[in-house]
């Protein structure tokens, strides 16, 4: 497991959007750099401890407002992406430390769902607030190479909490009925409160450590969902969505390869701290809403399919699919 944390932090300047074929090359270099850890990194006896809290500093990006339109009719009522405080959703930050037979710390894992997008300078490749963090942990646990892997969660409709009252002009036009906070331009200022909150928040998990128990072995199983089983019209090309369980003892990590948003949580019963979960495995299509969000509209329900190079429309009750996919595995 260290070799996978190895690799990954080693690259994870390049972690941001998966989908921009311009990371290509990265997503290569980091496939190059676990298999030759594998080949290379001798086996280690470690010990698993656990910590979590809640982390402020992000915000549910889903609300309805009316919103100004180049076509017919000028102004349409719908589900857009802006701050929406009025609805409650995940700010369980979980941290999974290992440590080596002398206690020395061997890897971090830690998830917050919370797409990593806060740096000041949004055109840039960069590791963002993981970044901040990893160097954080590295200090805090006195280990200069420390792995440090960051795993965002079930994010897809979370982002950092930057906004403003005070909208420029674009906004204002564009949501000039909608009265309410808008999101705001990342400055170098909201990046330092955003990075200083997650590593408070690393820091109390931190102070909060428990035993995690683990077996020798480790139980892996995967499934791929067809996207023809989640979406009408995708096309017998539209490839699938993998999902994949891990268990040893206690310890759960569930992966899913899309942007899956933060409903997921309670319909795949994921709340409890010893499951690890996030999304983005190997090729993560798009986004993964609920029934409800499909039902409501907006980006994640299926403004997201061009930009993803996606056709069709979302069949009915997918939450059902992916719940039973999930069940089947962990049996």
């Amino acid at each position: 497991m260290r070799c996978w944390a190895s690799a990954m932090d080693r690259n994870q300047e390049a972690l941001r959007h998966s989908w921009r074929s311009r990371l290509l090359k990265a997503s290569q270099n980091i496939a190059g750099a676990i298999r030759d850890a594998v080949k290379t990194r001798p086996a280690a006896q470690i010990a698993l401890t656990r910590g979590a809290t809640t982390c402020a500093g992000s915000i549910f990006r889903r609300a309805r407002a009316i919103k100004a339109s180049a076509s017919w009719p000028p102004l349409r009522s719908g589900v857009w992406l802006l701050p929406n405080r009025s609805v409650a959703h995940p700010r369980m930050l979980r941290l999974l430390l290992a440590t080596d037979s002398d206690g020395r710390p061997n890897f971090v894992i830690w998830p917050w769902p919370c797409h990593p997008i806060a740096s000041p300078k949004l055109s840039a490749v960069c590791a963002d607030f993981p970044g901040a963090a990893r160097s954080h942990l590295r200090d805090r646990l006195n280990t200069d190479d420390l792995p440090v892997l960051f795993l965002p969660g079930f994010c897809g409709d979370i982002r950092p909490d930057v906004t403003t009252s005070r909208p420029n002009w674009r906004s204002l036009i564009a949501y000039a009925l909608h009265f309410k906070v808008r999101f705001g331009k990342n400055t170098s200022a909201s990046f330092n409160d955003l990075c200083h909150s997650v590593c408070a928040g690393l820091d109390t998990a931190l102070e909060n450590l428990s035993p995690q128990d683990t077996e020798t072995a480790v139980r892996a199983s995967r499934v791929d969902v067809p996207l023809t089983d989640l979406i009408s019209g995708a096309g017998d090309t539209a490839g699938s969505m993998p999902i994949q369980y891990l268990q040893s003892g206690n310890f759960r990590l569930l992966m899913i390869g899309a942007e899956v948003c933060s409903p997921y949580y309670g319909i795949l019963d994921c709340v409890d701290d010893r499951i690890l979960v996030t999304g983005y495995l190997d090729r993560s299509f798009g986004y993964l809403p609920s029934d409800a969000q499909i039902a409501e509209g907006g980006y994640e329900s299926h403004e997201f399919f061009a930009p993803f190079s996606l056709k069709g429309t979302y069949r009915p009750k997918i939450e059902q699919i992916v719940a039973e996919s999930v069940r089947d595995l962990q049996i």
